[in-house]
Formats: C-alpha cells, sequence, structure tokens
C-alpha cells in the first residue's frame, strides 16, 4: 500500500497487521510490525496492549504475560472483564492454570465487593463498542489521574460468559480432566445469571470424548447421558444458542463412543437424525466418523 499508493499506513494499519500476526502465531512478524510502529511513533492502542498479553502467552510465557499486564496498567487504560479474559486465556496457554483460576477468583471477590449482582449479558457488538469506549476516554483524559481512577472504579469485573467458557475449555481439554471442577464452574455461572450455553455442552461432550472410557474416571457413561438428555431438552424448548449443528453433533459421537461404544454412539446418531440434518449432504468429517463407527461395531464381539 505505501509503495504502490505512496499512502502511509496508520496506528489503526498496523495495529491490525499486529493483531492478524500474532492470531496466525507469526511471532518475528508482529515482532517487526510492534518495532516499526515505535519506528513511527504511532500510537500502540488499547487493543495493541491486549494482543501484546495474547501474544505473551502463545509464546508459553506467563512472566511476559505478567509484564505485558502490568505495561497495560501503567500506560493508564481502563481494565475491565474482557481484559481479564484475556489474561486468563494468555495464562492458560502459557501452561498456567493455576494462575489464570487465581485471576478468576480475584474478579469474584472484586464483583462481591461491589454487591455481586448478576452479571450483564453482553453481545460481541457491546463488548467492542465498550473497548471502542474506554480507548477514547483513556486517550482524552491521559493525564487526568483522577478520571481514570474513577472509570475504574465504575467498570464491571465481574467473570462473564466467555470467562467460563475458557476455565471449561481448559478443564475439557487433554491437559484438563477435572469434571467436578467443569461442574462447579457451570454452578457459579448460573448463580450469577448466566445461561448454559450450547458451547458449554460442546466442551462437555469434548471432556467425555477425551477422558471417558477409563477405569475409575468421574467421565462415566451415565453423566455423559445425562449430559446428553438435559442438551435435547433445551433443544427442544428452543433455549438461545443452545442446538444441534455439525461440530456438536461430531462431539457428541465421539464422546458415546469412548465411553460406551460404537453401538451406543450409533443409537445416539439415529436420535440425532430425528432432529438434525447436515447442510451439506454426506458431511465429510461426520460420514468419516460414522464409516468408522460402522467398521467398530462389526468387529465387537457378538454376544
Amino acid at each position: 500500500m505505501e509503495h504502490d499508493a505512496g499512502i502511509l499506513g496508520s496506528s489503526v494499519t498496523f495495529n491490525i497487521l499486529f493483531d492478524a500476526a500474532i492470531k496466525a502465531g507469526e511471532f518475528k512478524l508482529a515482532e517487526m510490525i510492534l518495532h516499526e510502529m515505535k519506528e513511527r511513533n504511532l500510537a500502540i492502542t488499547r487493543f495493541t496492549r491486549a494482543g501484546l498479553i495474547y501474544y505473551q502467552g502463545l509464546r508459553h510465557d506467563g512472566n511476559g504475560v505478567r509484564r505485558a499486564y502490568q505495561e497495560f496498567v501503567d500506560a493508564g487504560e481502563i481494565v475491565d472483564t474482557l481484559v481479564l479474559n484475556c489474561v486468563i486465556t494468555s495464562l492458560v496457554h502459557a501452561g498456567e492454570p493455576v494462575a489464570a483460576e487465581h485471576v478468576y477468583h480475584r474478579m469474584k471477590e472484586m464483583h462481591q465487593r461491589l454487591g455481586g449482582h448478576e452479571v450483564p449479558l453482553l453481545d460481541y457488538k457491546a463488548s467492542r463498542d465498550l473497548g471502542r469506549a474506554l480507548q477514547r476516554a483513556s486517550a482524552e483524559h491521559r493525564h487526568d489521574k483522577q478520571y481514570l481512577s474513577d472509570l475504574q472504579k465504575r467498570q464491571t469485573l465481574a467473570p462473564n460468559y466467555r470467562t467460563y467458557t475458557i476455565l471449561i475449555s481448559h478443564h475439557a481439554s487433554p491437559q484438563g480432566g477435572a469434571l467436578e471442577r467443569i461442574v462447579r464452574l457451570i454452578e457459579e455461572m448460573q448463580a450469577y445469571g448466566l445461561p448454559v450455553r450450547g458451547r458449554i455442552f460442546m466442551e462437555l461432550f469434548r471432556g467425555f470424548a477425551f477422558h471417558g472410557g477409563v477405569r475409575y474416571t468421574a467421565w462415566t457413561t451415565v453423566r455423559l447421558s445425562s449430559v446428553w438428555t438435559t442438551f435435547i431438552k433445551l433443544d427442544e424448548e428452543e433455549m438461545k444458542d443452545v442446538y444441534i449443528a455439525k461440530w456438536i453433533v461430531i462431539w457428541i459421537l465421539r464422546a458415546f463412543n469412548r465411553c460406551a461404544g460404537p453401538h451406543t454412539a450409533l443409537q445416539i446418531w439415529n436420535e440425532v437424525q430425528e432432529r438434525w440434518k447436515p447442510l451439506v449432504e454426506g458431511d465429510a468429517v461426520v460420514l468419516r466418523i460414522l464409516n468408522d463407527l460402522h467398521r467398530k461395531r462389526l468387529r465387537e464381539p457378538r454376544i
């Protein structure tokens, strides 16, 4: 753009490039972009500073996450739930889930000091608009410490749906496995007035697919069946964001295959078919799983 059109990249341009480089895992490119921003004396925005926290997590540097967060605060940026969620995600990526849980507990403590009311449900647009408003406020009142202090005190720092999704996803992952912790997180989430949405069910089915089928595990077939029954009930009641779709079907089949075997998984597939049809007939991933289940079923000993 600069070479062909003679238009210099703005702060916004470089912030977008920096964010894209981080998410693509191109860490050297991200460092080059950040260096170029400093060379040009371009403003580093709130979103770039949050990106630096995430960047350190992807580099598996827990201390780097803490430094980046401290730099965020020292720059006069306003901390809100979105930023703390970024810290939690980054610490999980850095291999420090205990530290991530500590941040979560601090969020709960701070929320309780403010009265412990139900957490407002913000969609993506509302969260984005709030972030932009906080960025403008920090830029316009950079030297007014009292104003920034008062604004910080008014921010909601309570864990939200995204906070719980991050933590539940970790505990359902191969690196986690603590079903009792997931159950507790869901109870705490509901206590804040946050509904159990489809993404939480998908993480639960993922957990059974990873950790079920093992002796003495908490991830039993009975508990999996209970989750399945609850999911179907909410789907039939048309609960918001709880519905049958491709990837949740994939994890449901994998979960039942792992916990109860291919025969039961195929029975569940028959139930799924009564409620859902793939958008593309014969979806490759679903079809591959079904073929695998049929092969395993044929190899099962007949009684």
